[in-house]
């Protein structure tokens, strides 16, 4: 069945495009970041889960929170037999991102279909990731950064290969701080040009990706 575009606030509803593709997930292997209940991640993966995918890959750095995820997905009658895989990753560690990501090139399967870069924070106060990366830039949009080129091969094996960056209108409050993106160690920070900054790159990862 053909999607009926444009969607708008009255029928984007999360089950209705899923069931309108149901075709295009069937069959398909579906890696999602940040899939933690409550989530636009957890509610992506849940309603693809009722269309037959071959497999879906739940990617997060909290065991129990992607295990809740993946137990809602085998609760559900219309998707108890979809093969679940539960992959460990923090995207504030390089080292661990490069670890998944090993992980998902050392899979069985040839490929993987569609990746879903849903993971992220949002606002807080400063901090940084493992490398001394503001933690929502060295996160939101380096990790996945990272961890979507480490994972290409397996993407780009696809008949049908697809990334979807999940962004919002953030880039509106700020510009890219190519000079100084870790606002001076601190000092200057403000979390929503952070968030900002990270909102714009995101949006250049999804023209640059394949």
């Amino acid at each position: 069945m053909a999607s009926p575009l444009p969607y708008n606030r009255q029928n984007a509803l999360a089950s209705s495009i899923a069931a309108d593709n149901a075709s295009n997930i069937a069959g398909k292997i579906v890696l999602t970041t940040g899939v933690t209940q409550g989530g636009l991640g957890a509610t992506f993966v849940e309603e693809v889960a009722k269309h037959s995918p071959a497999l879906l890959i739940l990617a997060g750095r909290s065991p129990s929170k992607v295990q809740a995820t993946a137990d809602k997905i085998k609760s559900n009658p219309a998707s108890a037999n979809v093969e679940v895989r539960i992959l460990m990753l923090d995207l504030a560690s390089q080292n661990q991102v490069r670890e998944a990501a090993k992980k998902v090139l050392a899979y069985p399967e040839t490929h993987i279909d569609v990746l879903v870069n849903s993971a992220g924070t949002m606002g807080g106060q400063y901090r940084t990731t493992v490398e001394g990366i503001e933690n929502q830039f060295g996160s939101n949009h380096i990790g996945h950064f990272l961890f979507t080129n480490l994972i290409m091969p397996k993407i780009l094996a696809s008949n049908v290969p697809r990334i979807v960056n999940v962004a919002s209108d953030g880039h509106r409050l700020s510009g890219i701080r190519f000079e100084d993106p870790n606002f001076q160690d601190g000092k200057v920070y403000d979390k929503w040009d952070a968030y900002g900054q990270i909102s714009i790159q995101d949006k250049y990862l999804g023209r640059r990706s394949l």
